[in-house]
């Protein structure tokens, strides 16, 4: 099964018509896991809700971002 993950900062009509072509089986083998934006109030939220879509808003001026260590690589 194929997972897929939306960003919108929108409507949401497109992440709409894709959560709906994976529920009706138009996308063979996936299945719309969730919906993430950095904006509280945007359209797509009320859709993923009333699709039963997890969503997440991910609020930047809030965000830490710890500095990421990979095979011994620092960002500058």
């Amino acid at each position: 099964m194929i997972e897929i993950g939306v960003l919108a900062s929108g409507g949401g009509s497109n992440f709409e018509s894709l959560a709906k072509a994976c529920r009706d089986g138009r996308v063979p083998g996936a299945r719309m896991r969730v919906l993430v934006t950095n904006k509280p109030a945007v359209g797509a939220l009320t859709r993923a809700v009333r699709l039963g879509v997890e969503a997440l808003v991910i609020e930047p001026k809030i965000l830490t971002i710890a500095t990421p260590i990979t095979n011994g690589w620092r960002p500058s």
